[in-house]
């Protein structure tokens, strides 16, 4: 399916981001709870949110060639198995 209406395509991504950045902006909710029960100290945590931020924003260019490469279809099957697998896994 090729959708050409660039209207739905910035609608589509914005939504998309959307809910990527609720991890961004959310995230100092969880802080405080994941230190108390892990013990970690507060340099840890946000040392892992840089890492994250930064693999999500350098891994793009890469993740464009394989979409290129694969076609949508097939680039979207494992990152869609792995949360459809992580989604009950961190409902515990």
């Amino acid at each position: 399916m090729k959708i050409h209406n660039r209207w739905f395509q910035l609608v589509a991504s914005l939504i998309a981001m959307i809910m990527i950045a609720n991890l961004q902006y959310a995230w100092t909710l969880f802080v405080e709870p994941m230190r108390k029960s892990t013990g970690w100290k507060l340099s840890d945590i946000q040392w892992a949110f840089t890492l994250f931020i930064l693999f999500q924003t350098w891994v793009q260019p890469a993740q464009g060639w394989l979409i290129d490469r694969l076609g949508r279809a097939r680039s979207s099957r494992s990152p869609a198995c792995c949360a459809a697998w992580a989604g009950p896994g961190s409902a515990t």
